[in-house]
């Protein structure tokens, strides 16, 4: 692409300076006043002198400006019929003031028009009127070279600044896709780390009831080892579901759709899975159920989803409680349970020790601006409250 440019630049200068040049030299091969001095040689000389000098015009537009008015000036100093003084200059006065150099193509400008004026003023002793009257063209065309090139110099500087804005604002575009992935990665693996510690919870609790009714109860033993089956296919569906987002398109083997995120709806299905093995689980609800959005219902449910299995696992206890109350704007969810308490704290794992539970909790809750505390109940045992707004998240 820039040596295309470039090359395309070269063919832009050739053409003005040959253009220019031969303007040049056909007017001063034409030019015939009275008393001047034959302009063949020194017409065709100086044609060539201005071709030359406009081939490097874009690497040095001032000292191309200097160059041309010094050839323009000795010319005709020189006592060749004339050309004038602006002619030869227009694409050295376009070109200055389109590389930024504003102030000296206006004052070269002026200096050569004040000088072609003086020159038939004095050295050739014109009216006034009939001077004006010639020097007003040279005058007119000075300014609208400098002036068409101080013009492409603001367009340019335009389409720069512009380019710049649109690589910054896809840049800016990367950045944020790039951060919106890494973001619904670490989601990803919240779900999946709360699905897991659920169903290890589940798991483990029939597991214990199975090894303890399987001498007496059998059935009972049975029973608990299907309950434990059951979460842990549900358990593999859900991760499954997890998984298959992180595919792209056209590369999940099942072409199935992915199941639909828990919501507080399933909860009393959660709730059941922790009954047994002297762990007794109620759900209590309050309040008039509310249109729950369903990034809010989500998080209330993997709340207390992690909060049963840190129940489960740590707690040593034989009741937990999940209340859950809607109220206006907003949802409660409280988990409470008759364990260890603050002795089940950091030491054993409730999620401040160890693990991410209790952080990643809080992040939960915060990502759709809600609260949540967590600490030893008034009567004992450990508790869970969060409060999660029905609007929007931050």
């Amino acid at each position: 692409m820039a040596s295309a440019s470039r090359k395309r630049a070269l063919l832009v200068d050739a053409a003005v300076a040959a253009g220019v040049g031969t303007a040049v030299a056909l007017a001063a091969v034409r030019a015939d006043e009275p008393g001047g001095r034959s302009p063949e040689l020194a017409g065709w000389l100086l044609a060539l002198a201005t071709v030359g000098l406009l081939l490097v015009r874009r690497r040095f537009p001032v000292g191309v400006l200097a160059g041309l008015a010094v050839l323009t000036v000795g010319y005709n100093a020189a006592g060749f019929s004339g050309i004038g003084f602006t002619w030869p200059m227009l694409a050295g006065l376009y070109t200055a003031a389109a590389a930024g150099r504003l102030a000296v193509a206006v004052a070269v400008g002026a200096a050569l028009a004040a000088l072609d004026t003086g020159w038939l003023l004095l050295a050739d002793r014109l009216p006034l009127l009939p001077v004006l009257g010639m020097a007003l063209p040279g005058v007119v065309a000075s300014g609208l070279a400098v002036a068409l090139g101080d013009a492409v110099r603001s367009r340019r500087r335009l389409a720069a600044e512009t380019r710049e804005q649109l690589r910054r604002a896809a840049r800016e575009r990367e950045r944020e896709v790039r951060r919106a992935v890494v973001e619904h990665r670490l989601r990803i693996a919240r779900e999946i780390h709360d699905v897991t510690a659920h169903t290890l919870a589940v798991v483990a609790v029939q597991i214990n009831v199975a090894a303890d009714a399987l001498p007496d109860e059998p059935a009972e033993a049975s029973r608990a080892l299907e309950t434990a089956r059951e979460v842990s296919r549900e358990a593999m569906a859900e991760l499954h579901g997890a998984v298959r987002v992180l595919r792209a398109p056209g590369e999940d083997p099942d072409g199935e759709p992915p199941m639909p995120a828990p919501r507080l709806a399933d909860l009393p299905g959660l709730v059941d899975g922790y009954r047994g093995a002297g762990l007794t689980a109620v759900l209590r609800e309050a309040g008039a159920p509310a249109d729950v959005p369903a990034a809010v219902g989500l998080t209330a449910y993997r709340i207390v989803q992690e909060a049963l299995a840190n129940v489960a696992r740590h707690a040593g206890a034989a009741h937990a409680e999940v209340a859950v109350e809607y109220a206006p704007g907003a949802v409660r969810v409280r988990v409470s349970d008759d364990g260890r308490g603050a002795g089940a704290g950091p030491g054993a794992g409730r999620g401040d020790g160890g693990g991410h539970g209790l952080a990643g909790l809080a992040e939960r809750a915060a990502g759709v601006g809600g609260t949540l505390t967590a600490g030893p109940g008034p009567s004992g045992g450990w508790v869970v409250d969060a409060r999660l707004p029905l609007g929007e998240g931050p």
